[in-house]
């Protein structure tokens, strides 16, 4: 919240020309998908359903939440989330209201547990198939373990590679500890029609690493 702050006083009204850039480019009789996407903060909580609103405005424009994550790579361990969390609520109330489609029920079910600091136990789609470089080139496990794997430029980078996959395989089940605190839910994909694809998926990949051999 801070950055946007100070986003609004280095340029005054960059809101509006952004609204109405998207306004000119829905009233194009081709235009791209266009879609909102909304990081959940203690500083905008309480105010959620102006994002609605503003999707009604729009035309109905589908909307994507996702909360702030706290732990991780680059990420402020200090940061707690109020316990008052009744905004997601009439956002989500709103919407239903409005007819505006935003985050399935699925994912949002996912972020109120995150929001109330509540254990997640559910299988990561990320991991194995997405990789986190540092500009330097180091890789990291993923944003919440925070765990530096080695240098991607190492000659010996794909066997560490594989056994860090192999130390941390219960990530596949979601069964690992430091995953219980990951609110990421674009990695767990609960979404119905996913959740069974996640499933298969990381049997598959669960299977590839026990049968590696490492140095």
């Amino acid at each position: 919240m801070q950055v946007y702050t100070m986003i609004l006083e280095i340029n005054p009204g960059i809101f509006s020309l952004a609204v109405n850039g998207i306004k000119e480019l829905l009233a194009k009789e081709k235009h791209p998908n266009i879609e909102i996407d909304c990081t959940i903060l203690n500083e905008n909580i309480s105010s959620l359903e102006s994002i609605v609103k503003l999707s009604k405005d729009l035309g109905g424009v589908f909307v994507d939440f996702d909360p702030v994550q706290i732990l991780g790579v680059g990420n402020n361990s200090k940061y707690k989330f109020q316990s008052d969390i009744s905004g997601v609520f009439k956002m989500q109330e709103l919407a239903k209201k409005y007819n505006i489609e935003i985050t399935s029920p699925e994912k949002m079910k996912l972020i109120e547990k995150y929001l109330k600091n509540q254990n997640i136990v559910m299988p990561c789609y990320s991991y194995c198939k997405d990789m986190l470089i540092s500009p330097k080139g180091d890789v990291h496990t993923c944003w919440t373990i925070g765990e530096v794997i080695g240098n991607v430029l190492d000659n010996d980078f794909v066997n560490l590679w594989y056994k860090a996959l192999a130390k941390n395989k219960d990530v596949l089940t979601g069964n690992k500890k430091e995953c219980f605190g990951c609110g990421f839910s674009h990695s767990r994909m609960p979404d119905v029609g996913y959740s069974h694809i996640v499933e298969k998926a990381n049997q598959i990949r669960l299977a590839h690493i026990e049968s590696k051999s490492f140095k």
